[in-house]
């Protein structure tokens, strides 16, 4: 099972993958960043810091 960035479950890591549960509720979303620690990664932010630790030798 797979959350995506809207907080669905899928059933495997692909938008057109079987929706497993979808809520769209305030307490679904403030359960998965509360208790499941989940947020959406910011892929450009992460992207940076990996060309940085390229670029100076450390990954």
């Amino acid at each position: 099972m797979f959350l995506d960035e809207a907080a669905v479950v899928r059933a495997a890591p692909l938008p057109d993958a079987s929706v497993l549960f979808s809520d769209s509720s305030p307490e679904w979303a403030e359960f998965c960043r509360d208790r499941l620690g989940f947020v959406v990664p910011d892929w450009a932010a992460e992207s940076a810091e990996v060309a940085a630790a390229v670029r100076a030798g450390r990954a």
